[in-house]
């Protein structure tokens, strides 16, 4: 509207906006993305609702060293939202399955959560830690105060590279994955063949 009324007007779209809506695009590629949403803001819903299955939860993530790490709502209006949560619900997420355990006899929703914590949820969560983490390196390059071409080109040439070694490999080398992912995998000593279709999908 504006525009109409200034022909000259110059007109800027928020980079963390653009990256939000291009995003939303590619997770509609990804049917699983969506039922792993609800799961993530299922756990939100269940342990912010009751002071004492939080209270339990902080006894838990005390013993693991977590004790300043918080399960996180996401912001639908906001894609980098994402990068937040996950960054917090990676690392204690072996404390929330503990957790789980210790309800779901009692509670059918833990349960279901407890049973919706399957190694294919630990890896699209690692996995998401690892590529969400990139991204927002990015976005806070573009969000300074003084932006100069020179480092945006830089950055975003360490972007792909990072993706590209990481996540999808090329012709002479199978991907390594990110350092959270990678380390899951070790730990559990699954090969690539474990690796659900789902993430193949997402890397292709």
């Amino acid at each position: 509207m504006l525009k109409k009324r200034n022909p000259y007007l110059s007109s800027n779209h928020c980079i963390a906006h653009r990256l939000h809506l291009a995003a939303e695009d590619a997770a509609k590629e990804i049917p699983y993305f969506n039922g792993y949403k609800e799961i993530v803001k299922s756990i939100y819903t269940f342990f912010s609702n009751s002071y004492k299955r939080m209270y339990e939860l902080k006894s838990i993530q005390e013993n693991s060293e977590n004790p300043d790490l918080a399960i996180l709502n996401i912001v639908d209006t906001r894609w980098l939202s994402w990068a937040t949560v996950i960054h917090n619900f990676h690392q204690i997420l072996d404390d929330i399955h503990l957790a789980l355990v210790q309800q779901k006899s009692t509670s059918p929703v833990a349960n279901f959560l407890h049973e919706s914590l399957t190694t294919e949820f630990y890896i699209f969560t690692k996995f998401l830690a690892d590529i969400l983490s990139t991204m927002k390196s990015m976005i806070l390059v573009f969000q300074s105060d003084y932006v100069s071409l020179a480092e945006t080109r830089q950055q975003l040439s360490m972007v792909i590279e990072s993706i590209t070694s990481d996540f999808i490999g090329s012709e002479i080398s199978s991907p390594h994955y990110g350092t959270r992912l990678a380390n899951y995998i070790n730990e559990c000593n699954l090969s690539d063949d474990d690796l659900p279709s789902k993430l193949n999908l997402i890397l292709i």
